[in-house]
């Protein structure tokens, strides 16, 4: 008898972590298990500062059909009451908003409901393939507006969101590309290659820097207008004293030499 692969996979290339969700004859469904790897893999990752981008992707040619419908039922069998209703409350994805490190999505095949907000919410980079799907079958599976922050506004316009919320439609990558859901197309076999080196690009620059620019861009569009400089200046003294040498990028640049980053203890 073979041993089962585990459901999620996690791979380290340098300082890049590759994180698969592994359930391919399920389209990587996730379920409670899978939910839970993944906040793990999270955990993992934001704790090693080795560790500088994570690329998400599935096995078996999709990125994942979202929330398995079968385990999300059978979960409201057994726990809801007439007083209370079971829901599930998305902890990895809380932790993909409150990350500070950056995290790319590769995505091939289905991209549905759970998976949108996964691979397209909570991600920074989206790389697609030429076959993707992407879509909210929301109204059609008559699983309401979740309960956790979508904060998909940042990348399209009401009327996309509209479109794609109350239509449940699936749209291919040009479309996705179109509304700014995804920033790349490429063809399906070439796309861990793609997410991961574009991994590598992000690695390259002083991870102090990396880490401010998405806390300022992902607070910044959740501000009312006018306070974006109190953020700014705030992240800011916070990463000078991080910093080991603030003119390390400067100095390499005009010494002609990749910098050596150094974080101060």
């Amino acid at each position: 008898m073979t041993q089962a692969e585990p459901t999620l996979l996690f791979e380290i290339q340098g300082q890049v972590a590759i994180v698969t969700l592994n359930r391919p004859t399920k389209i990587n469904a996730m379920d409670g298990e899978l939910f839970d790897l993944l906040e793990g893999a999270l955990r993992r990752y934001s704790a090693d500062d080795s560790l500088r981008c994570m690329v998400i992707t599935g096995a078996g040619g999709n990125f994942s059909a979202g929330g398995d419908m079968k385990w999300f039922h059978q979960m409201h069998v057994d726990l809801d009451t007439p007083e209370h209703r079971w829901a599930y409350h998305f902890r990895a994805y809380e932790m993909m908003h409150e990350l500070t490190k950056p995290i790319i999505s590769a995505i091939d095949g289905y991209c549905i409901a759970s998976a949108f907000n996964l691979a397209i919410v909570h991600t920074d980079i989206r790389i697609a393939t030429t076959r993707a799907k992407i879509g909210l079958p929301g109204p059609q599976r008559g699983l309401g507006i979740g309960h956790y922050a979508m904060p998909w506004h940042n990348y399209t316009g009401l009327g996309n969101i509209m479109y794609l919320a109350l239509t449940g439609a699936q749209i291919g990558p040009d479309e996705a590309l179109r509304m700014g859901l995804v920033n790349e197309i490429v063809e399906p076999e070439d796309l861990l290659a793609r997410a991961t080196e574009l991994a590598h690009i992000v690695c390259e620059g002083d991870p102090v820097e990396v880490m401010g620019l998405k806390e300022f861009w992902r607070t910044y569009l959740e501000l009312p207008g006018g306070s974006y400089m109190t953020v700014a200046n705030t992240i800011r003294k916070r990463l000078d004293i991080l910093k080991g040498d603030a003119e390390e990028g400067r100095k390499a640049f005009l010494e002609g030499r990749a910098p050596s980053w150094v974080r101060k203890a």
